[in-house]
C-alpha cells in the first residue's frame, strides 16, 4: 500500500513538471526583461535539495518548493548566471548582477580598469549584489575598507560608470563598507543624485580618516609635547524607512590633560585637531564639565565658557 502511494507521488509531480517549468520560465524571463532591460533564456530547472532533519524537509515539501535555475543571456555578452524560485513564484532570487561582473572583469579592459579605483581608494573584497523593489533595480557595492586616501568624486562616478556597463536601465546604487572598528552602509543614489552621494561618501570617509588619526597614533607626538594624550569615538545612526541605513555621524574626542596643564597648552591641543580638519568634531577634557567643538575654542575666553570644573 504504502509502495502504490509514493508511486502515485511521483507520477503526480513528473506529469506537473512541463507545466512548471514553463511557467516558471516565462515569468522570470519576463521580470529580468522588465526590470534589468535584459533578455534571457531559462536553461534548466531543478528541485533544490533542503538539508536538514525530516521533518523539516517534510515541511519544506508541503508548504512550498523551492527550485535551482540556470540562465543564459541572449544579448551581448552572451553569459550564464543562477537563480532561485519558490513553487508559487513568490520569491525569485538570482545573481545576475554579480555575474555579469565577473564576467566583464576577465573580459573587458575599460571594466577591469574600473576595479582599480576600489584599490586607490583602499577598498578591498569587492562584490556586487542586486535586489528588486516595487519593480526597480537596486545595486549594492560592498567591500572592506583598509583605511588611506581617498578620491569621492571619482569614486562616485566609477560606481556611475560600473552601474550602466551591469545595467542596461536606470539603476539606484549604495555603498557599504566594513572596516575593522564598524561599517557603513549608504543610501541609494540614481545618477541624477551623484552629487548628494558624493557629498555623503566624502562625509564619511573624512569622519572614518579623523577617528584614525586620533586612535592610529597619528596626533600622538604632537599631543605628547603638551603632556597631553586623546582618545576618539565615531556615533552613528541607523534608518530603515525603506532600506537599511548606517552611517558616521560626528566625532567626539577625549582631551586627557595633566593636573599642570595650562589654559595656553589646551588651546595648542585644539590648534593639533584644526590641523588636522576636526574642526566639526566634538571636544570632552577630562576632569572638565561641558563640551565644544574645536572651531568654537581658539582663546582663554572660549574655554572658560565651555568648560567647568567639577
Amino acid at each position: 500500500m504504502v509502495k502504490k502511494i509514493s508511486i502515485l507521488i511521483v507520477i503526480f509531480f513528473l506529469s506537473g513538471c512541463t507545466s512548471l517549468e514553463e511557467k516558471v520560465s516565462t515569468f522570470t524571463e519576463e521580470e529580468m526583461e522588465e526590470v534589468y532591460g535584459e533578455k534571457v533564456k531559462m536553461t534548466s530547472i531543478e528541485e533544490s535539495t533542503p538539508i536538514g532533519a525530516t521533518i523539516i524537509v517534510v515541511l519544506t515539501k508541503i508548504f512550498t518548493d523551492v527550485y535551482d535555475l540556470t540562465f543564459q543571456s541572449e544579448d551581448d555578452p552572451n553569459f550564464t548566471f543562477g537563480g532561485e524560485i519558490s513553487g508559487d513564484l513568490e520569491n525569485f532570487e538570482e545573481d545576475y548582477v554579480q555575474s555579469k561582473h565577473e564576467y566583464l572583469l576577465e573580459r573587458d579592459k575599460e571594466y577591469e580598469e574600473y576595479q582599480n579605483v576600489f584599490k586607490e581608494n583602499g577598498i578591498e573584497g569587492v562584490q556586487f549584489r542586486s535586489m528588486i523593489h516595487k519593480g526597480k533595480p537596486y545595486i549594492t557595492v560592498s567591500g572592506y575598507y583598509k583605511g588611506g586616501e581617498t578620491d569621492p568624486e571619482k569614486l562616485v562616478h566609477t560606481l556611475g560608470k560600473i552601474s550602466e556597463s551591469l545595467v542596461k536601465v536606470p539603476v539606484e546604487t549604495s555603498l557599504d563598507l566594513e572596516m575593522k572598528y564598524n561599517r557603513i552602509s549608504t543610501d541609494y543614489y540614481s545618477k541624477e543624485e551623484s552629487a548628494e552621494f558624493e557629498q555623503i561618501v566624502e562625509q564619511q570617509f573624512m569622519l572614518v580618516n579623523h577617528h584614525e588619526m586620533v586612535d592610529g597614533g597619528v596626533l600622538d607626538q604632537e599631543l605628547e609635547k603638551l603632556g597631553m594624550s586623546a582618545d576618539s569615538r565615531l556615533n552613528w545612526d541607523e534608518q530603515s524607512e525603506y532600506f537599511i541605513t548606517t552611517l558616521f555621524i560626528s566625532q567626539d574626542i577625549t582631551l586627557f590633560t595633566k593636573p599642570y596643564s595650562s589654559n595656553e597648552d589646551i588651546l595648542k591641543a585644539f590648534d593639533v585637531f584644526r590641523k588636522y580638519g576636526m574642526d566639526e568634531s566634538v571636544v570632552n577634557i577630562i576632569n572638565l564639565d561641558g563640551t565644544c567643538k574645536v572651531k568654537e575654542v581658539k582663546e582663554t575666553e572660549d574655554l572658560s565658557r565651555c568648560y567647568r570644573e567639577r
